[in-house]
Formats: structure tokens, sequence, C-alpha cells
């Protein structure tokens, strides 16, 4: 089950949402080298300042893995693209992306609920929870 600091990712009504960029990881899933971003929630209401992750396929993973892992993301790949839409200045190198203009930016996002596993089974209604479908732009300062 996905889960930050030992608690379940919360459920959100899906849709868009303003959301600030907390921390990265570099992991392994299921065999399977992933990023994955973890926002924070900044709309008002009951899930202002929950955390929801963003996971992207990548290429590999560069040293140790885990919290603030580097990783190699390839040139077509979700990441890039976003990354390159959000932050319009050329990426040199797919090994060495920062990931530091994330930082200190109010970003949209539309948000999607997950009801099925890894395995496209149905997961209980009480095990569903929210995940960053896609990131659309930098909020207005």
């Amino acid at each position: 089950m996905a889960q930050v600091n030992d608690e379940l990712i919360p459920l959100l009504k899906p849709g868009r949402y303003e959301l600030c960029y907390e921390f990265h990881e570099a992991v392994q899933l299921f065999r399977q080298p992933k990023l994955v971003i973890w926002f924070r929630v900044l709309d008002m209401g009951e899930h202002f300042g929950k955390f929801i992750p963003r996971y992207y396929n990548i290429k590999r993973t560069i040293g140790k893995k885990g919290r603030g892992g580097m990783f190699k993301a390839g040139r077509s790949s979700n990441f890039v693209r976003e990354y390159a839409r959000l932050f319009p200045n050329r990426i040199s190198r797919l090994d060495r992306i920062p990931m530091e203009p994330f930082k200190g930016k109010r970003l949209i996002a539309e948000v999607r609920t997950v009801t099925r596993d890894r395995e496209q089974e149905d997961l209980a209604a009480s095990l569903h929870y929210s995940v960053v479908d896609r990131l659309l732009g930098v909020a207005p300062a």
C-alpha cells in the first residue's frame, strides 16, 4: 500500500489542486526503477498539508536509492516532458536533472484516484488513494 511516514496516502476528490514540492525518492518498485516526487497539498480544506505522490518511470537509479537519490530519465519520459514544460531551460544531461527548480514553486496538478492494485485487481474502497496524474504548470505568484 502506498504510504509516506507510515501513514496511508489520503484520498482527495479527483481534480486540480495547488501543490508544492517536498522531496523526491529514486526507488525500485516491483523491479522497476521509479522516481517518486512527494508534494504537499496547498489548497485549504480537510487535506491541506497532506502528502501525495507523483510516480515516474525512469531508466535507472544512480548510487544510493531512496530520499534525494539520483537517477537517469529517458529523453521522452513523462518526467522529462513535464520538467521541460514547467522549467523551460534546456536539460543538458538526463542523468543530472536538478530538482532545485521545483523548490519554492506552487504547482498546479491534476489528481486522480487509484482504485486498482498492480495486478489490476479492484482495491477495497477503504484502500483507495490519490496520486498526481500530471503536473500542469506553475501557479502565478
